[in-house]
């Protein structure tokens, strides 16, 4: 192929890519703003309501609180603190769910273009445009969840682009005290991406050890990290001067660090395709250890061998600590950077086939190839998509929230597990008693076995359950009373009980499915 049709080739990729981009930001804007509201749900995690009705409560100036009455950490910093800017405009509750998937799409839609002009930087507009498609499917969409998946994907994307932006000049001090910044910036984003921070360190090792790259990589290595901890340190500091410990409550009830988990629940929430990206992970290291030569795998001389290298070894560390150290609460979104890993890594292969004499000679088996796989994203989308939404606990957790909102005073607190989007529908005080949306003291009132205490303290009127299950009886109304308790993550002992009657309820769903069991969502006034 001569350089006249590589041009028009690439010519016609970027027009390609921008056709993508427009019709994936136009789907998303109609999904934002579909007439009903429960069809977000479906896609918008239940987490993602404990961010929004916190942003809510601090736009309103009631200080970082989920129920309005106790104060908690759990949350992801830096996507709570975009949120606050967004709720300072006071909307309804189903307006504001748009405008957060609006952001998330914008978001999105820079990080498109960032990775786009990198990777056609680094190799040509042809292989730009399929990571771009593979960006899209594997990516983006599972992105647009409500959490912090699309800041961390726009943020890990501007690291990478501006790694590649400074190299391979050698690297300032200022250059590397912007690039620790913009790290330090990752980490706040998602703060389990602490092991990007550690695989870069390890990889740099490798030029500490070489004689003749010691010294500017020491004095990068200082400097980078002088930024980041100059952006992470006033986050951490918070949190042990308010909360008396660094990490965050969700982190604290979740991880049993040094000691091993191992939890089932956890090996099978993290699902084939992020299985698939670790065993890519593995498989890249194990390549580059065999090309360099050595027990060790080398991060290499050029951008793009060691950018994939810290992020297959991030990957793995986050694995291991998942798997080995996390007990409970594994959520899909965790993940999204092993499928960003995969899409960068795929470049090169891609690259590799787009130079090949077959597609020289014959150009239409690319954008064969190409239409074939956009065609394959649509569709599998189009399958997964089709759920059925009266089937949905999203859906009937919408239903009872509408329920209190209509027929409860303003003041009257609630108490629930899984309270994200009842708490932020309903616009009430909605206690969180799973934990992670509360503090230490919660916990402590499990442990000493005093949760009735605990609900009457805190002037809880209605106790709320979105599944009761292994109970027919309940389901079918039959039931005279029901004791429930709560567990301490923290502690690992459950709490007395609390005790609800069938002449107490005050709300009652009709029957849906959570899993394969039938259940009601059912408010008891206490």
């Amino acid at each position: 192929m001569t350089n006249t049709q590589n041009v028009s080739q690439d010519r016609a990729a970027f027009t390609a890519a921008l056709l993508l981009l427009a019709g994936a930001a136009i789907l998303c804007l109609q999904f934002a703003w579909q007439s009903d509201v429960r069809h977000l749900l479906v896609r918008i995690a239940d987490d993602a309501s404990y961010f929004m009705t916190t942003a809510r409560n601090m736009a309103a100036g009631r200080g970082m609180t989920f129920d309005g009455i106790h104060s908690s950490n759990g949350f992801q910093p830096l996507w709570l603190l975009l949120l606050v800017a967004l709720f300072t405009f006071h909307g309804p509750p189903e307006t504001m769910i748009r405008l957060v998937v609006l952001l998330q799409a914008a978001l999105l839609v820079v990080a498109f273009l960032l990775l786009y002009r990198a990777h056609a930087r680094m190799f040509s507009a042809r292989t730009a445009l399929v990571s771009a498609i593979l960006f899209i499917f594997l990516v983006a969409i599972p992105s647009v969840n409500g959490m912090e998946s699309a800041l961390l994907v726009l943020l890990a994307i501007a690291l990478f682009g501006y790694g590649l932006h400074i190299s391979p000049a050698p690297l300032s001090r200022y250059r590397a005290l912007c690039f620790g910044m913009l790290l330090g910036l990752v980490v706040l984003a998602r703060l389990d991406m602490v092991f990007i921070v550690l695989a870069l360190l390890g990889c740099s090792l490798h030029y500490l050890v070489d004689r003749s790259t010691r010294a500017t990589a020491t004095a990068a290595i200082v400097f980078a990290g002088l930024g980041c901890c100059a952006v992470l340190a006033p986050y951490l500091s918070f949190n042990y001067t308010q909360f008396g410990s660094m990490m965050p409550i969700s982190g604290a009830l979740k991880s049993v660090f040094p000691s091993l988990a191992l939890s089932p629940g956890t090996l099978g929430a993290v699902g084939r395709i992020h299985y698939a990206c670790v065993a890519l992970a593995v498989g890249w290291l194990t390549w580059r250890s065999i090309r360099a030569g050595s027990p060790l795998p080398l991060p290499g001389n050029d951008y793009y061998t060691l950018s994939t290298t810290v992020l297959a070894w991030a990957v793995i560390l986050h694995f291991l600590n998942t798997i080995l150290f996390m007990r409970w609460g594994v959520f899909s979104w965790y993940f999204v950077p092993y499928r960003l890993f995969a899409v960068m890594l795929a470049a090169r292969g891609v690259e590799s086939i787009v130079k090949s004499s077959i597609v020289a000679r014959t150009p239409a088996i690319y954008w064969e190839a190409v239409t074939l796989l956009l065609a394959g994203g649509v569709w599998r989308q189009y399958t997964a998509d089709q759920y059925p939404l009266n089937g949905s606990w999203h859906a009937a957790v919408y239903n009872a929230a509408l329920w209190a909102r209509e027929h409860t005073a303003a003041t009257d607190v609630f108490a629930m597990t899984d309270s994200g989007d009842f708490a932020f529908f309903s616009c009430r005080q909605v206690i969180n008693l799973d934990g992670l949306a509360n503090n230490m003291q919660y916990q402590r009132a499990i442990a000493d076995q005093r949760i009735n205490q605990y609900l009457r303290s805190n002037h809880v009127r209605y106790l709320v359950q979105h599944a009761v299950h292994h109970h027919d009886d309940v389901v079918q109304g039959s039931y005279d009373s029901l004791a429930l308790n709560f567990p301490s993550q923290k502690f690992g002992v459950p709490s007395d009980d609390v005790l609800v009657r069938r002449q107490n309820e005050a709300y009652r769903s009709p029957p849906y499915f959570d899993g394969a069991e039938r259940v009601v969502l059912l408010i008891w006034s206490l």
